[in-house]
């Protein structure tokens, strides 16, 4: 219920209708868990809006979302599902990122395949990811992960634009299967720098031990994008090994870049160990940028959490593997096997 200083439903919606009149983003909130009357007054005003006020108010929605999930606009975004304009239509599939009612399957599964803009096709390959996600956790039947996996290894390997195929095989990541496993391997090998990326994505939803060497190989990397993927799965895994270099590298955060420096942060905050709570304390103390600050100081909640709790191990091919006489033939059919890594590092990172 809106509060004495926020308008009410009828107000806010008129606001919205005038194109002259400007309004608070966070009066947006407003339109969360409509009531059935409400719903209806928004559909039937949605034709009178101009498309530029639909595409800041499906915006509006999606960064309240971002910022606080208690808010339930699913609703609104089920039918701007259909909108014309684009950017409606990527707004409201992101706003439903992670709403886990399975009759979003099919009709994500065709805007990934069918919807006219690249954009929308990418992003609902993204938002099918969710799914997969789902489906490791056992929380939707198997044949239904089947389905969203089928479909997107059929997207990857389809002539579609790069962008929707990249998205394809990041929401792949989730899952442990030979032929995901060598989609992401043939990635990595492309030495294309944006399938590069792509593929270390993958590795960092995946929690696979046998991605450990090809992320931290790429630590380094003097391409921007491939290094910001590369830290950021090294933290999503967990890696202990990827602890020293991550220090080296904060060690000229001088010259690094912004989003490389603080991915480096988040991540050594997730893997924890010696040394990790002096360089992010230190980090703390010299910064004076408020946002910065809050995500060097959530890197130190994340490091307090895991000081409290068992760190999930990295699921091993070699436990699994067979003795073979040709080395070479063994990293590929560790590559291939198909396994069941644990749950708990299974990440759901959205975006890049």
């Amino acid at each position: 219920m809106p509060t004495r200083n926020e308008p009410t439903f009828e107000t806010l919606l008129n606001e919205i209708r005038d194109i002259t009149k400007p309004y608070e983003p966070h009066s947006l909130e407003t339109f969360s868990d409509l009531s059935p009357e409400q719903f209806k007054v928004l559909k039937e005003a949605w034709p009178e809006l101009k498309p530029e006020r639909r595409i800041i108010f499906m915006e509006g929605l999606e960064e309240i979302m971002e910022i606080e999930t208690r808010y339930f606009f699913a609703d609104i975004a089920r039918f701007a599902l259909e909108d014309i304009n684009p950017k409606v239509r990527t707004s409201a599939l992101r706003i439903l990122y992670e709403e886990d009612d399975r009759k979003f399957i099919p009709i994500f599964i065709r805007m990934m395949n069918k919807d006219p803009e690249p954009e929308v096709r990418a992003t609902a390959a993204s938002t099918l990811g969710y799914f997969v996600y789902l489906g490791v956790l056992e929380e939707i039947p198997e044949e239904l992960m089947t389905r969203v996996l089928d479909a997107l290894v059929v997207k990857m390997n389809g002539d579609d634009l790069p962008l929707v195929r990249r998205r394809a095989l990041e929401s792949m990541g989730f899952a442990s299967r030979s032929d995901v496993n060598a989609l992401i391997r043939n990635a990595y090998l492309s030495k294309d720098k944006e399938w590069v990326a792509s593929a270390l994505f993958a590795m960092g939803r995946s929690g696979e031990s046998t991605w450990e060497k090809f992320v931290l190989a790429e630590l380094n990397n003097p391409e921007p994008d491939i290094q910001l993927e590369a830290i950021r799965s090294a933290g999503e895994m967990y890696l202990e090994s990827a602890r020293e270099p991550l220090f080296k590298l904060l060690e000229n955060s001088d010259i690094l870049d912004d989003e490389v420096r603080l991915s480096a942060i988040v991540s050594l905050g997730s893997i924890g160990g010696e040394g990790v709570r002096e360089v992010l304390e230190e980090a703390l103390e010299n910064c004076e940028d408020e946002e910065e600050i809050e995500i060097i100081e959530s890197a130190i909640e994340d490091l307090n959490f895991a000081d409290e709790n068992d760190r999930p191990l990295l699921f091993n091919f070699e436990e699994l593997e067979s003795d073979q006489d040709d080395n070479s033939q063994q990293e590929i059919s560790l590559l291939d096997e198909e396994s069941d890594p644990p749950d708990e590092t299974k990440k759901k990172r959205r975006h890049h």
